[in-house]
């Protein structure tokens, strides 16, 4: 099949419009952003050679709308131990 300048440019036409259609179904329905169930698990356990049990050292959830609230005021609620290492939640800035 030979492609010519026409059928190519009505092909480039056809993907055009299918890509802007996608980009403007993704827009609005990506739009409402006022979902609060949705949470972020924080879990670790602590895996001991001598033992065979995973004790568990740290298990909490973090809201994703506060994360993003506070993160958006230049504050994170959640911070890196670098002593004992794991995940710090700061529970003083939960709004």
């Amino acid at each position: 099949m030979i492609i010519t300048p026409k059928k190519e440019s009505i092909i480039k036409l056809i993907c055009i419009i299918i890509l802007l259609i996608l980009n403007l179904l993704i827009y609005f329905n990506g739009k409402n952003l006022s979902c609060d169930k949705c949470e972020i698990r924080f879990m670790a356990n602590k895996e001991s050679i001598r033992y065979v049990t995973n004790e568990p050292i740290q298990d909490f959830k973090v809201n994703i709308t506060n994360l993003f609230k506070d993160y958006k005021n230049k504050y994170c609620l959640i911070k890196w131990n670098r002593e004992q290492g794991g995940f710090i939640y700061d529970y003083t800035k939960v709004k």
